[in-house]
């Protein structure tokens, strides 16, 4: 607690993380901050985290689930790119993030993305890419 950003390049390459818990406090996440950590395969976002910036997951080759917390407000350029096993993202923000074209380039594996109930449309329409994908989350629980 007490961090509000994780620095470029902070946890680059570092492959013993398995699951990442970003403290609430945290509201930035930096270029390339935990790119190329190869052993990370979950990731929960503190509620107070508004931005993750370019190439800051990218190639987290066995990454499988991530969970953005409601303030979430920008996902930039390739931030999760060429996360191949991403399978599952909860974005928990009403307001769906802007995103960059880029940022889950190359992973294809992604099947679920879960959102508020009442966002579902709004996701949809601005999420068009992933629209097919894009279910409801509520009270804690996926409908």
């Amino acid at each position: 607690e007490g961090l509000i950003t994780i620095n470029r390049n902070a946890f680059w390459g570092c492959m013993n993380i398995e699951n990442l818990v970003i403290p609430n406090s945290v509201k930035k996440i930096c270029y390339s901050a935990f790119e190329k950590c190869s052993g990370l395969e979950y990731v929960h976002f503190g509620d107070n985290c508004q931005e993750i910036q370019g190439n800051a997951f990218c190639e987290c080759t066995n990454l499988r689930t991530i969970e953005m917390g409601s303030q979430i407000k920008f996902l930039c350029d390739y931030a999760f790119a060429h996360c191949e096993r991403l399978t599952t993202i909860y974005c928990l923000a009403d307001t769906p993030p802007q995103k960059s074209w880029s940022v889950f380039y190359d992973s294809y594996a992604i099947e679920r993305i879960y959102v508020p109930y009442n966002s579902v449309n709004k996701y949809k329409r601005i999420w068009q890419t992933y629209a097919s994908k894009i279910y409801p989350y509520k009270n804690g629980a996926h409908q």
